[in-house]
């Protein structure tokens, strides 16, 4: 098996994730007019919240990641009426709005070690399995839906 697709394949979804990222820190910039360091750690948080429905309660692996999505957009959303919002009522400058966020990130990435641990996570048990698709290399399920949705995007 050549490896050139496999290694295409992943550089397409590596490079989409961040594209990704860069596309919501871009969004979060022009709504608020400050850089959010705490943006990714509340993504992160979603994230952790998937893999607490998941792996420790069990729950449907689609479900999990959708009330991960929800609990990091309403975290979001609370960080911002509570923290940024009496900021900029009172006209703070970017730099203060940039060292809240500090905090924020710090704060919040603390409380995902102490609720979570800093070991590495997985979800290595769940039961998508590798697939080969007839383009010549292997692809898990997740892989082959995104470049289904890419390619459905660009028209193909």
């Amino acid at each position: 098996m050549n490896i050139v697709p496999q290694l295409i394949l992943n550089s397409i979804i590596a490079g989409s994730i961040i594209a990704f990222l860069a596309v919501s820190f871009n969004l979060i910039y022009g709504a608020t007019r400050f850089f959010n360091m705490a943006h990714g750690t509340v993504a992160i948080f979603g994230g952790y919240i998937a893999f607490f429905f998941f792996k420790t309660l069990g729950w449907n692996m689609y479900l999990s990641a959708i009330l991960g999505i929800l609990a990091a957009g309403l975290l979001g959303y609370i960080f911002d009426r509570i923290i940024y919002l009496p900021l900029r009522k009172r006209k703070a400058s970017g730099m203060i709005m940039l060292v809240a966020s500090i905090g924020v990130f710090t704060a919040l990435q603390s409380l995902i070690q102490i609720f979570f641990t800093s070991e590495f996570q997985t979800l290595s048990d769940i039961s998508v399995h590798d697939r080969l698709y007839t383009i010549g290399f292997y692809c898990r399920d997740l892989s082959y839906y995104l470049f289904e949705i890419y390619d459905f995007w660009q028209g193909g």
